[in-house]
Protein backbone atom coordinates (compact mmCIF):
# COMPACT_ATOMS: atom_id res chain seq x y z
CA UNK A 1 0.00 0.00 0.00
CA UNK A 2 1.17 3.15 -0.60
CA UNK A 3 1.84 5.84 2.09
CA UNK A 4 -1.15 8.90 2.03
CA UNK A 5 0.63 12.46 1.97
CA UNK A 6 -0.72 14.73 4.79
CA UNK A 7 -2.21 17.92 2.69
CA UNK A 8 -1.53 21.12 4.82
CA UNK A 9 -3.85 24.30 4.74
CA UNK A 10 -1.80 26.96 5.72
CA UNK A 11 2.51 27.67 5.98
CA UNK A 12 2.58 26.54 10.22
CA UNK A 13 1.10 23.27 9.47
CA UNK A 14 2.87 22.13 6.50
CA UNK A 15 6.17 23.52 8.58
CA UNK A 16 4.96 20.93 11.39
CA UNK A 17 3.95 18.01 9.26
CA UNK A 18 7.40 18.14 7.49
CA UNK A 19 9.03 18.96 11.41
CA UNK A 20 7.27 15.57 12.59
CA UNK A 21 8.26 13.47 8.90
CA UNK A 22 11.82 14.63 9.00
CA UNK A 23 12.01 13.61 13.02
CA UNK A 24 10.04 10.01 11.99
CA UNK A 25 12.94 9.48 9.10
CA UNK A 26 15.44 10.17 11.63
CA UNK A 27 14.46 7.67 14.25
CA UNK A 28 13.75 5.25 11.60
CA UNK A 29 17.24 5.60 10.08
CA UNK A 30 18.85 5.57 13.66
CA UNK A 31 17.20 2.39 14.59
CA UNK A 32 18.36 0.46 11.00
CA UNK A 33 21.71 2.05 11.70
CA UNK A 34 21.85 0.60 15.35
CA UNK A 35 20.54 -3.06 13.95
CA UNK A 36 23.34 -2.62 11.34
CA UNK A 37 26.00 -2.21 13.64
CA UNK A 38 25.29 -4.94 15.76
CA UNK A 39 24.92 -7.41 12.99
CA UNK A 40 28.28 -6.56 12.11
CA UNK A 41 29.34 -6.81 15.79
CA UNK A 42 27.93 -10.22 15.46
CA UNK A 43 29.76 -11.27 12.66
CA UNK A 44 33.19 -10.03 14.09
CA UNK A 45 32.72 -11.90 17.61
CA UNK A 46 31.49 -15.11 15.28
CA UNK A 47 34.64 -15.21 13.36
CA UNK A 48 37.09 -14.20 16.37
CA UNK A 49 35.54 -17.15 17.95
CA UNK A 50 35.88 -19.44 15.43
CA UNK A 51 39.97 -17.80 14.09
CA UNK A 52 40.37 -18.55 18.61
CA UNK A 53 38.72 -22.61 18.41
CA UNK A 54 40.79 -22.95 15.21
CA UNK A 55 44.36 -21.34 17.36
CA UNK A 56 43.44 -23.64 20.11
CA UNK A 57 42.84 -27.08 17.85
CA UNK A 58 46.21 -26.29 16.01
CA UNK A 59 48.14 -26.02 19.83
CA UNK A 60 46.03 -28.87 20.77
CA UNK A 61 47.15 -31.03 17.47
CA UNK A 62 50.96 -30.11 17.50
CA UNK A 63 53.06 -32.93 17.83
CA UNK A 64 54.82 -33.02 21.36
CA UNK A 65 58.41 -34.77 21.56
CA UNK A 66 59.40 -36.39 24.74
CA UNK A 67 61.87 -39.24 26.11
CA UNK A 68 65.05 -37.14 24.33
CA UNK A 69 67.85 -38.91 25.28
CA UNK A 70 71.61 -38.64 23.93
CA UNK A 71 74.44 -41.13 23.69
CA UNK A 72 77.99 -40.57 25.13
CA UNK A 73 80.64 -39.75 22.86
CA UNK A 74 80.80 -42.44 20.88
CA UNK A 75 84.57 -41.17 18.76
CA UNK A 76 86.38 -37.96 19.49
CA UNK A 77 89.31 -36.01 17.99
CA UNK A 78 91.22 -33.05 18.90
CA UNK A 79 92.98 -30.80 16.23
CA UNK A 80 95.81 -30.11 18.89
CA UNK A 81 95.90 -34.32 19.64
CA UNK A 82 95.20 -36.13 17.04
CA UNK A 83 96.39 -37.44 14.01
CA UNK A 84 95.03 -34.69 11.26
CA UNK A 85 93.14 -37.81 8.90
CA UNK A 86 91.82 -38.93 11.75
CA UNK A 87 90.30 -36.02 12.65
CA UNK A 88 88.98 -35.25 9.23
CA UNK A 89 87.73 -38.65 9.06
CA UNK A 90 85.61 -38.02 12.94
CA UNK A 91 84.54 -34.43 11.39
CA UNK A 92 83.41 -36.14 8.05
CA UNK A 93 81.24 -39.03 10.10
CA UNK A 94 77.81 -39.44 7.85
CA UNK A 95 75.30 -38.53 9.87
CA UNK A 96 71.42 -40.28 9.82
CA UNK A 97 67.90 -39.93 10.75
CA UNK A 98 65.73 -43.18 11.06
CA UNK A 99 62.28 -42.47 11.24
CA UNK A 100 59.47 -45.21 12.97
CA UNK A 101 55.93 -44.95 12.97
CA UNK A 102 54.01 -47.01 15.84
CA UNK A 103 50.43 -47.54 15.11
CA UNK A 104 49.38 -45.15 17.92
CA UNK A 105 51.21 -42.44 16.36
CA UNK A 106 54.21 -41.98 18.46
CA UNK A 107 57.04 -41.34 15.99
CA UNK A 108 60.12 -42.98 17.56
CA UNK A 109 63.55 -41.16 15.78
CA UNK A 110 67.19 -41.55 15.72
CA UNK A 111 69.65 -38.98 14.86
CA UNK A 112 72.89 -41.14 14.21
CA UNK A 113 76.76 -40.02 14.39
CA UNK A 114 75.70 -36.16 14.92
CA UNK A 115 79.30 -34.77 15.13
CA UNK A 116 79.40 -31.88 17.75
CA UNK A 117 81.82 -30.06 20.33
CA UNK A 118 82.60 -32.36 23.06
CA UNK A 119 81.09 -29.76 25.60
CA UNK A 120 77.73 -31.06 24.72
CA UNK A 121 75.17 -31.26 27.83
CA UNK A 122 71.91 -32.28 26.00
CA UNK A 123 70.11 -32.28 22.71
CA UNK A 124 66.67 -31.04 22.66
CA UNK A 125 64.27 -32.03 19.46
CA UNK A 126 61.44 -29.45 18.34
CA UNK A 127 58.83 -31.10 15.96
CA UNK A 128 56.13 -29.20 14.11
CA UNK A 129 53.14 -29.88 11.90
CA UNK A 130 53.14 -27.06 9.24
CA UNK A 131 50.59 -27.91 6.28
CA UNK A 132 51.25 -31.37 6.58
CA UNK A 133 55.16 -30.88 6.39
CA UNK A 134 57.17 -31.65 9.46
CA UNK A 135 59.32 -29.71 10.97
CA UNK A 136 62.25 -31.30 12.72
CA UNK A 137 64.68 -29.01 15.11
CA UNK A 138 67.89 -30.22 16.53
CA UNK A 139 69.66 -27.57 18.93
CA UNK A 140 72.21 -28.72 21.11
CA UNK A 141 72.75 -27.73 24.68
CA UNK A 142 76.51 -26.73 25.61
CA UNK A 143 78.03 -26.89 29.56
CA UNK A 144 79.53 -23.53 30.17
CA UNK A 145 82.39 -23.29 28.62
CA UNK A 146 82.00 -26.16 26.60
CA UNK A 147 81.85 -24.31 22.99
CA UNK A 148 85.41 -22.91 23.47
CA UNK A 149 86.57 -27.05 23.57
CA UNK A 150 89.09 -27.86 20.76
CA UNK A 151 87.40 -31.40 21.10
CA UNK A 152 84.54 -32.97 18.60
CA UNK A 153 82.53 -35.90 19.63
CA UNK A 154 80.29 -38.15 17.44
CA UNK A 155 76.50 -38.82 19.58
CA UNK A 156 73.13 -40.76 18.75
CA UNK A 157 70.05 -38.57 19.67
CA UNK A 158 67.01 -40.27 20.43
CA UNK A 159 63.72 -38.95 20.67
CA UNK A 160 60.03 -39.62 20.65
CA UNK A 161 56.92 -37.66 19.22
CA UNK A 162 53.54 -37.93 19.38
CA UNK A 163 50.77 -37.09 17.14
CA UNK A 164 52.07 -38.43 13.64
CA UNK A 165 50.18 -39.59 10.83
CA UNK A 166 51.03 -41.99 7.74
CA UNK A 167 51.73 -40.69 4.37
CA UNK A 168 53.63 -38.83 1.84
CA UNK A 169 55.13 -35.72 3.87
CA UNK A 170 57.79 -33.24 2.95
CA UNK A 171 59.99 -33.54 6.08
CA UNK A 172 62.45 -30.37 7.08
CA UNK A 173 65.56 -31.16 9.39
CA UNK A 174 67.35 -28.11 10.97
CA UNK A 175 69.97 -27.80 13.46
CA UNK A 176 70.15 -24.48 15.55
CA UNK A 177 71.73 -23.41 18.52
CA UNK A 178 69.20 -22.35 21.50
CA UNK A 179 67.23 -19.40 20.96
CA UNK A 180 68.50 -19.39 17.03
CA UNK A 181 66.16 -18.92 14.56
CA UNK A 182 65.46 -21.27 11.63
CA UNK A 183 66.66 -18.74 9.29
CA UNK A 184 70.01 -19.03 10.83
CA UNK A 185 69.63 -22.67 11.15
CA UNK A 186 72.08 -25.25 9.36
CA UNK A 187 69.62 -27.63 7.02
CA UNK A 188 69.94 -30.75 7.19
CA UNK A 189 67.52 -32.76 5.33
CA UNK A 190 64.83 -31.30 2.73
CA UNK A 191 62.50 -33.54 0.92
CA UNK A 192 59.47 -35.95 1.01
CA UNK A 193 59.45 -39.15 2.59
CA UNK A 194 56.49 -41.58 3.04
CA UNK A 195 55.89 -42.72 6.67
CA UNK A 196 53.91 -46.16 7.14
CA UNK A 197 53.15 -47.89 10.29
CA UNK A 198 55.79 -50.10 11.34
CA UNK A 199 58.02 -49.39 8.86
CA UNK A 200 61.44 -47.39 9.55
CA UNK A 201 62.24 -44.65 7.21
CA UNK A 202 65.97 -44.07 7.02
CA UNK A 203 67.78 -40.50 5.72
CA UNK A 204 71.18 -39.72 4.97
CA UNK A 205 71.60 -35.71 6.39
CA UNK A 206 73.82 -33.05 5.14
CA UNK A 207 76.58 -31.71 7.18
Amino acid sequence: QKRKRLKCRNATACKGIRSLSANHNDHFLTNKTIMMKRKMLYVLMSLLGFSACSSENAVLDAPQVYDVSRSDCKRSASKADSRPEYYEAVEQTKATLSLTLAADGVLKGRFENVTDLCGIDRFSVEARMISGNIRLILRPNYLQGGEQLDCICVYNVDFKARRFTSGSHRLQVYKALEGESIDRARVLYDGQMTLQQGQTVQLELNR
